[in-house]
C-alpha cells in the first residue's frame, strides 16, 4: 500500500509542474526495486505454513498441549 500512496503522491508532484519542478533522482531506482521485491515475496508468502507451526503431529494445537501446574 505505500507504494500506491507513492505513487499517488508523485502524480500529485509532477501535476503541480507549474508551481514547481519535481525531477527523479536514484531513490526512484530503489523504489522500483521495492516494489519488484515486494510482489515476488507476496507471490511466493504461503499464508497455510503459519498455522502448521502450531499444530503438532497429531493434528492437536501446541496451546491445548501445554501442562498448567
Amino acid at each position: 500500500m505505500v507504494d500506491v500512496f507513492v505513487d499517488t503522491f508523485t502524480v500529485a508532484l509532477i501535476q503541480l509542474s507549474p508551481l514547481m519542478s519535481v525531477q527523479p533522482g536514484p531513490g526512484v531506482l530503489f523504489f522500483a526495486a521495492v516494489v519488484v521485491l515486494t510482489m515476488i515475496a507476496a507471490e511466493s508468502f504461503d499464508p497455510r505454513l503459519i498455522w502448521d507451526v502450531g499444530v503438532k503431529d497429531g493434528g492437536v494445537p501446541m496451546a491445548e498441549n501445554t501442562d498448567r501446574r
